[in-house]
């Protein structure tokens, strides 16, 4: 699937990257160039701050934001101090953030725009709803810095993900670590009939499943993995992680016949050869939502000053994230 049949496909779009520089802003300026070729309205907004000029963390020059006449933007207010894009504002929402409450705006003339969103997952889902009620046909949601989450089937339709030179010198380092997170995104459901025994549950907690389905009253893996672990039994056949799954619960795992489920695949924070090792001893990862990752976008250029050749990290990656489709933006117009 193309950019532009992903904007006609679905309503809510998140944009997350494998680290900083990795081109997520010019993917986004595509999306919008796309919607606007289009006469199609569309909203933005994000978590952390993005279209400054220059990067908060490294200081190096990044791509604005290019915003068009009827554009809808949900953003902090400090931010609308540097639009050169003339805006009328529509609504100011409960949502506080570091640089003031977040307010719904309407680009009446264009320009460049700096976006501050919503800090939680839910606050970008609810400001989501809001905009495509009030008019947005499609929803773009920008990611920060190792924020993941947001390409969550609770908040987005869909999501795309970022990659590019700037996460390492090797080429081949970066397409293994961008495996893996594509591994990670693209989890398998767990079985329905599986699913429908935590039907009774709010989730909240650790939950093992084998002959009978079992609440532990424990939150959360973190810390607490001798303590779950001692309540597993030879019947236990799943084990249910309300929150994050990390390296150090899977390696304890090792050795036992027991698979792990989660909510969906940004719940994983595990090193790719901890991943690797459990799935070799037979386990297994299931998730009760699989995230719909469309594709990926490369970047072969890092602001440190060096890069890759565009056409053979475009077709390495391909041929290790297949089916999963990449594009460069720049290189072959975004699949366009």
């Amino acid at each position: 699937m193309n950019l532009a049949c992903a904007l006609d496909t679905y309503k809510k779009i998140s944009i997350i990257g494998m680290s900083k520089n990795t081109g997520k802003t010019v993917v986004l300026n595509e999306l919008i160039n796309i919607c606007n070729l289009n006469k199609k309205i569309v909203s933005l907004t994000s978590i952390g701050v993005d279209g400054e000029g220059k990067d908060i963390v490294y200081k190096t020059r990044k791509p604005k934001i290019y915003a068009y006449e009827g554009t809808l933007i949900a953003t902090a207010e400090e931010t609308l101090k540097s639009f050169t894009a003339k805006y009328e504002i529509l609504d100011i929402l409960p949502f506080s953030t570091s640089l003031g409450r977040i307010v719904i705006v309407r680009i009446i003339r264009d320009g460049f725009v700096l976006i501050a969103g919503p800090d939680s997952n839910k606050e970008i889902k609810d400001v989501s709803d809001m905009m495509l009620n009030i008019g947005a046909e499609v929803v773009l949601v920008d990611g920060a810095l190792n924020r993941k989450t947001q390409g969550s089937p609770s908040i987005t339709d869909a999501c795309i993900l970022s990659t590019g030179a700037s996460l390492s010198r090797d080429m081949n380092i970066t397409i293994k670590k961008t495996k893996h997170v594509v591994d990670m995104l693209s989890l398998k459901c767990v079985d329905e009939l599986i699913k429908s025994r935590l039907g009774d549950f709010e989730l909240n907690n650790v939950i093992l499943i084998g002959e009978d389905v079992i609440d532990t009253g424990i939150k959360t893996s973190l810390g607490r993995e001798d303590e779950i672990l001692d309540k597993v039994d030879e019947y236990t056949k799943y084990i249910f992680i309300p929150g994050s799954l990390t390296s150090s619960f899977l390696n304890k795992l090792k050795g036992l016949k027991v698979d792990v489920i989660v909510k969906d695949g940004t719940k994983l924070f595990c090193q790719r050869e901890d991943y690797e090792s459990f799935i070799r001893t037979g386990n297994n990862i299931y998730v009760l939502d699989k995230i719909n990752l469309i594709c990926v976008t490369q970047n072969p250029v890092s602001p440190f000053g060096y890069y890759y050749d565009p056409k053979k990290f475009l077709n390495e990656l391909k041929n290790a994230l297949f089916p999963i489709e990449v594009f460069d933006v720049l290189y072959e117009g975004g699949g366009l």
